[in-house]
This record gives structure tokens, sequence and C-alpha cells, in this order.
């Protein structure tokens, strides 16, 4: 039996590319997982949803905007990244 503590967890993705329009290349993508634990530890299911536009010019550039949530209701003393809704932006850059 694992002591006390110990997490596990499953993930399920998805992502759909959608028709280039000029240089950009636009995907949707989805993402919801679990994760459970014995003892003291949390059960909580987790997702997100998002949009990426690639662009392929040089520099390759990507842009993603991004819904995350979970199921967590008493979040106050957990860490910000695993509580309430959010949206979230990145850019990469490669060169």
């Amino acid at each position: 039996m694992p002591a006390s503590g110990h997490l596990s967890g499953i993930e399920f993705s998805t992502s759909y590319d959608l028709k280039q329009v000029w240089f950009v290349s636009p995907t949707v993508s989805a993402l919801y997982g679990s994760q459970w634990g014995e003892g003291n530890e949390e059960t909580y299911a987790y997702w997100n949803a998002g949009l990426t536009l690639g662009m392929s010019q040089k520099p390759v550039l990507s842009f993603d905007i991004r819904y995350w949530d979970t199921d967590l209701k008493d979040c106050i003393d957990a860490p910000a990244f695993q509580c309430g809704p959010r949206v979230v932006g990145s850019l990469t850059a490669s060169f």
C-alpha cells in the first residue's frame, strides 16, 4: 500500500489544426486531468481549452491564449496556480 502523501493522476488531451491563413496556423486544443492521493491529499479535476496561433515567418512565433479551471472548492490555502478560473496567454519565439 502506498505511503501517505502519494499522488496519482491521469490526463487526456486533444488538438485540432485549423486551416492555415496566410502564414498563421491556428490550432484549438483542450486537456482534462484528474489527481488523487492517499490520506489527506485532495482529489480534484482540472482542465483547459485554448487557441494557439503559430506563425511560420522568421522569427517563428507562437501565441497561445487558454482558459484554465479546476473543481477545487476550498482553495484559499492552495498555491495560486491550482485554484480558480483564469485566462493565461503566452508568447514563444524560436530563432
